[in-house]
C-alpha cells in the first residue's frame, strides 16, 4: 500500500506544479514564468522550424489560427504522467515500493497440537 500512496503523492505534486505553471504563463513575477516561456518557445520552434520540413505553412496556420503557437500545458501534463507510469511499470513491474510477503507467525500452541498427533 505504501507504493500507491507515494504514486498518488507524486501525481498530486505534478498536478500542482503544472497548475502553477499555467498561472505563471501570464505573470512574469511568478516562479515558473521563465520555464513556461522556454517551453512555449521550444514548442513554437518544433512546430514551425522542425515541423515545417514535414507540413506546410498553411497546415500550421489552420492548426493555430491566431498565429500564436503556445504549448497546451494540460496536454503536456497528461502525457508526462502517462510516460512516468509506463516507465515505472517497465522499470519496476512490482510497483514503486514492492510489498514483501509476510509469513504468519506460528504459535507454540499449534506446534504442540501438531506434535501430539
Amino acid at each position: 500500500m505504501r507504493g500507491m500512496v507515494v504514486g498518488a503523492f507524486l501525481i498530486v505534486i505534478v498536478e500542482f506544479v503544472f497548475n502553477v505553471m499555467i498561472v505563471a504563463r501570464g505573470n512574469p513575477d511568478l516562479a515558473f514564468h521563465g520555464l513556461t516561456s522556454y517551453l512555449d518557445s521550444a514548442f513554437s520552434w518544433f512546430i514551425t522550424d522542425f515541423g515545417g520540413m514535414i507540413w506546410s505553412d498553411r497546415s500550421i496556420l489552420e492548426a493555430f489560427p491566431k498565429k500564436e503557437i503556445t504549448l497546451a500545458l494540460t496536454h503536456l501534463k497528461l502525457a508526462l504522467v502517462g510516460v512516468v507510469i509506463v516507465v515505472a511499470l517497465l522499470v519496476s513491474p512490482k510497483g514503486l515500493l514492492p510489498e514483501v510477503p509476510v509469513r504468519p507467525v506460528r504459535s507454540e500452541v499449534n506446534d504442540d497440537k501438531e506434535s501430539a498427533k
